[in-house]
């Protein structure tokens, strides 16, 4: 007769559902190794895998002296701290910039008709209000004459 001790069951892992894998490289295996496919004559490359790396020392010492700026303010941070702190920001403006997803025709072609079509019943909206005030004003004024 086995006891509870020397049982060894299994029944998966907690939150999974069925067909759906864990990622690679997420736990106590440490960060994921970049690797780049290259494909000879048309340049072009293909990336995967890089996630788990911690935050570079860097962004640490940026963020906190961002905090002692915003807390303090910019007087309480000496030259050097506060050229870190600027490099650091326009560094990550630029990556922002480079990185940014470009809006598709589609999307573009539908946000133009979205602001034109507001703007012409906005207009009409105006135009409305416009002749009510003016319609009151004019009643007011025969009120007024008589």
């Amino acid at each position: 007769m086995e006891t509870l001790e020397q049982v060894l069951a299994h029944y998966g892992v907690k939150g999974m559902r069925w067909g759906v894998r864990r990622r690679r490289g997420i736990g106590s295996d440490g960060p994921a190794e970049v690797t780049v496919k290259v494909k000879p004559g048309r340049g072009i490359t293909k990336t995967s895998g890089g996630h788990g790396h911690p935050i570079s020392d860097q962004a640490v010492r940026a963020a906190a002296i961002r905090q002692v700026a915003k807390v303090s303010s910019t007087a309480a941070l000496d030259n050097k701290d506060l050229q870190d702190l600027i490099t650091r920001m326009n560094l990550e403006q630029q990556y922002a910039r480079l990185t940014a997803k470009k809006k598709s025709a589609g999307r573009l072609f539908v946000e133009k008709l979205l602001k034109d079509t507001t703007n012409q019943e906005m207009a009409k909206l105006q135009k409305g209000e416009e002749s009510k005030i003016i319609g009151t004003v004019l009643a007011a004024g025969k009120k007024i004459k008589k």
